[in-house]
Protein backbone atom coordinates (compact mmCIF):
# COMPACT_ATOMS: atom_id res chain seq x y z
CA UNK A 1 0.00 0.00 0.00
CA UNK A 2 1.05 3.36 -0.12
CA UNK A 3 0.09 7.03 1.29
CA UNK A 4 0.10 10.49 -1.32
CA UNK A 5 -0.95 13.04 0.52
CA UNK A 6 -1.21 17.07 -0.45
CA UNK A 7 -0.79 19.47 2.41
CA UNK A 8 -3.24 22.49 2.04
CA UNK A 9 -3.09 25.99 4.02
CA UNK A 10 -0.27 27.15 6.39
CA UNK A 11 2.73 28.46 5.19
CA UNK A 12 5.11 25.86 3.20
CA UNK A 13 7.63 24.35 3.47
CA UNK A 14 6.05 21.21 5.25
CA UNK A 15 8.03 18.82 7.47
CA UNK A 16 6.28 15.40 8.43
CA UNK A 17 6.37 13.21 10.98
CA UNK A 18 4.85 10.01 10.67
CA UNK A 19 4.18 7.15 13.46
CA UNK A 20 4.99 4.42 11.81
CA UNK A 21 8.97 4.71 11.77
CA UNK A 22 8.84 4.85 15.68
CA UNK A 23 11.51 7.82 15.63
CA UNK A 24 9.03 10.36 16.65
CA UNK A 25 10.68 13.09 15.11
CA UNK A 26 9.74 15.22 12.09
CA UNK A 27 12.01 14.53 9.04
CA UNK A 28 9.93 12.27 7.21
CA UNK A 29 8.86 12.21 4.12
CA UNK A 30 5.65 13.62 2.80
CA UNK A 31 4.07 10.14 1.08
CA UNK A 32 4.45 6.98 2.12
CA UNK A 33 5.33 3.39 -0.36
CA UNK A 34 5.45 0.03 0.41
CA UNK A 35 3.04 -0.27 3.74
CA UNK A 36 0.95 -2.43 4.90
CA UNK A 37 -2.96 -2.50 5.32
CA UNK A 38 -3.25 -0.36 8.56
CA UNK A 39 -3.60 3.06 10.41
CA UNK A 40 -1.58 5.79 10.47
CA UNK A 41 -1.04 9.41 11.71
CA UNK A 42 0.92 12.27 10.41
CA UNK A 43 1.52 15.15 12.28
CA UNK A 44 2.32 17.76 10.19
CA UNK A 45 4.21 21.15 10.68
CA UNK A 46 4.82 24.42 8.84
CA UNK A 47 7.40 26.97 8.47
CA UNK A 48 5.83 28.72 11.53
CA UNK A 49 5.81 25.76 13.65
CA UNK A 50 2.16 25.40 13.28
CA UNK A 51 0.94 21.47 13.69
CA UNK A 52 -1.78 19.39 12.26
CA UNK A 53 -2.39 16.31 12.32
CA UNK A 54 -4.56 13.79 10.30
CA UNK A 55 -5.68 9.85 10.94
CA UNK A 56 -5.50 7.47 7.53
CA UNK A 57 -6.51 3.96 6.97
CA UNK A 58 -4.59 1.70 4.50
CA UNK A 59 -7.36 -1.14 3.68
CA UNK A 60 -5.89 -4.89 2.93
CA UNK A 61 -7.30 -6.16 0.07
CA UNK A 62 -7.57 -9.48 -0.54
CA UNK A 63 -5.90 -11.43 -3.73
CA UNK A 64 -3.65 -13.52 -4.87
CA UNK A 65 -1.37 -13.00 -1.92
CA UNK A 66 -3.83 -14.18 0.45
CA UNK A 67 -2.25 -17.80 -0.36
CA UNK A 68 1.69 -16.48 0.52
CA UNK A 69 0.58 -14.73 3.74
CA UNK A 70 -1.44 -18.29 5.41
CA UNK A 71 2.57 -20.04 4.04
CA UNK A 72 4.66 -17.02 5.10
CA UNK A 73 5.92 -16.86 9.02
CA UNK A 74 8.86 -14.16 9.96
CA UNK A 75 9.66 -14.37 13.69
CA UNK A 76 10.30 -13.31 15.79
CA UNK A 77 8.59 -9.77 15.55
CA UNK A 78 9.39 -7.97 16.99
CA UNK A 79 13.21 -8.50 17.16
CA UNK A 80 16.42 -7.69 18.76
CA UNK A 81 18.27 -8.67 15.51
CA UNK A 82 18.57 -12.21 13.62
CA UNK A 83 15.16 -13.20 13.00
CA UNK A 84 14.15 -15.67 9.99
CA UNK A 85 11.80 -15.98 7.19
CA UNK A 86 9.70 -19.00 6.35
CA UNK A 87 7.48 -20.42 3.48
CA UNK A 88 7.49 -23.23 1.33
CA UNK A 89 9.85 -23.83 -1.59
CA UNK A 90 12.07 -21.37 -3.58
CA UNK A 91 11.38 -17.18 -2.75
CA UNK A 92 12.80 -13.28 -2.89
CA UNK A 93 12.85 -11.32 -0.49
CA UNK A 94 13.50 -7.71 -0.13
CA UNK A 95 13.61 -5.42 3.07
CA UNK A 96 12.40 -2.39 3.04
CA UNK A 97 12.62 0.64 5.13
CA UNK A 98 9.45 2.50 6.45
CA UNK A 99 10.43 5.25 3.24
CA UNK A 100 10.30 2.34 1.21
CA UNK A 101 14.14 2.21 0.57
CA UNK A 102 15.38 -1.27 -0.22
CA UNK A 103 18.28 -2.32 2.35
CA UNK A 104 18.29 -6.03 1.65
CA UNK A 105 17.20 -8.53 -1.19
CA UNK A 106 18.16 -12.17 -2.05
CA UNK A 107 16.50 -15.47 -2.67
CA UNK A 108 16.39 -18.27 -0.18
CA UNK A 109 14.54 -21.84 -0.37
CA UNK A 110 11.78 -22.60 2.69
CA UNK A 111 13.70 -20.24 4.96
CA UNK A 112 16.50 -17.21 5.33
CA UNK A 113 17.89 -16.51 8.71
CA UNK A 114 18.78 -12.61 8.95
CA UNK A 115 20.81 -10.58 11.53
CA UNK A 116 19.77 -7.29 11.59
CA UNK A 117 21.53 -6.45 14.49
CA UNK A 118 22.87 -3.70 13.12
CA UNK A 119 19.76 -1.77 11.98
CA UNK A 120 18.60 0.90 14.06
CA UNK A 121 15.23 0.63 16.03
CA UNK A 122 12.17 0.98 14.33
CA UNK A 123 9.41 -0.53 11.81
CA UNK A 124 10.81 -2.12 8.58
CA UNK A 125 9.06 -4.09 5.84
CA UNK A 126 9.20 -7.86 4.34
CA UNK A 127 8.18 -8.37 1.07
CA UNK A 128 8.31 -11.77 -0.14
CA UNK A 129 7.57 -13.24 -3.97
CA UNK A 130 7.14 -17.03 -4.81
CA UNK A 131 4.79 -19.10 -6.83
CA UNK A 132 2.04 -18.44 -4.42
CA UNK A 133 2.17 -14.73 -4.72
CA UNK A 134 3.33 -11.48 -2.94
CA UNK A 135 2.86 -10.81 0.94
CA UNK A 136 4.35 -7.93 2.64
CA UNK A 137 4.72 -8.18 6.58
CA UNK A 138 5.47 -5.39 8.97
CA UNK A 139 8.84 -6.30 11.57
CA UNK A 140 9.90 -4.40 14.27
CA UNK A 141 13.18 -4.23 15.23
Amino acid sequence: GSIDITVLGGTPAYDFDWDNDGAGEFGDPEDLIGIAGGTYVVVVKDVNDCEDSETLIVDSQAGVGDELINLLTVYPNPTDGIFRIETTGQFTYQILTANGQSLVTGQSVDFKVIDFSEMASGIYFIEVQNQSGNATIRLVR
